[in-house]
């Protein structure tokens, strides 16, 4: 699954994708799923699932549908490796504010809303829902050949998704490695495995 960004157009079933656009078509597996972002609203992301037959490189169904702030939110908390404290300063907001967002009590609106669904975007572009958050030394640390950190560009008042999408993707590389690296030196016992996520999720509740 993977965002494409098409903000002039919608795709229609019997469209012929490679007719259309022959780049979209390269590299892709058969019955390829895409959620393609079609708009911007003031307080949600409208977006479209899609599914190509890429022998045909016909679309063969669409769903339109919209991604609410309150969705985008719950992703950033659970998915970015940060506490609720360092998430409330990235947006300048009072930790009872991120929550009153993050359960879609009230929405963010001017420049926060903009920005929480540039990163809620981009976190569902390059995870998956059952991926493990990002390991949040590497989220606060400059990676190897890269002179900023994500956490540094988050704090940043201005964001630009050329910058952020490779340094998140660099940091979840390194999380996944991370963790691959792990599984292999040991085996946690049930005990510990359950110790360790009830840290993780202290540390993301308080940190």
């Amino acid at each position: 699954m993977s965002v494409l960004d098409s903000p002039a157009r919608l795709f229609t079933p019997g469209l012929n994708l490679q007719a259309s656009n022959p780049f979209l078509c390269s590299g892709l597996a058969q019955g390829v799923v895409w959620i393609a972002v079609i708009s911007t609203a003031p307080h949600s992301a409208a977006a479209q699932t899609v599914l190509v037959d890429t022998s045909t490189h016909y679309v063969v169904t669409t769903a339109s549908h919209v991604i609410p702030l309150k969705e985008h939110t719950a992703r950033i908390s659970t998915q970015l490796g940060l506490g609720k404290s360092e998430l409330a300063r990235i947006f300048g907001v009072s930790r009872p504010t991120l929550y009153s967002w993050i359960r879609g009590e009230t929405e963010p609106s001017g420049d926060n809303a903009r920005k929480i669904k540039i990163l809620g975007s981009l976190l569902a572009e390059m995870m998956n829902p059952d991926d493990l958050p990002l390991y949040a030394p590497f989220v606060e640390s400059s990676l190897p050949g890269k002179d900023t950190s994500l956490l540094a560009q988050l704090h940043e008042p201005e964001w630009n998704s050329a910058t952020l999408k490779p340094l998140i993707k660099e940091t979840h590389n390194s999380s996944r490695e991370r963790e691959r690296r792990l599984s292999q030196t040991h085996t946690l016992s049930p005990a510990r495995q359950d110790e360790r996520l009830e840290d993780n999720l202290s540390r993301l509740e308080h940190g």
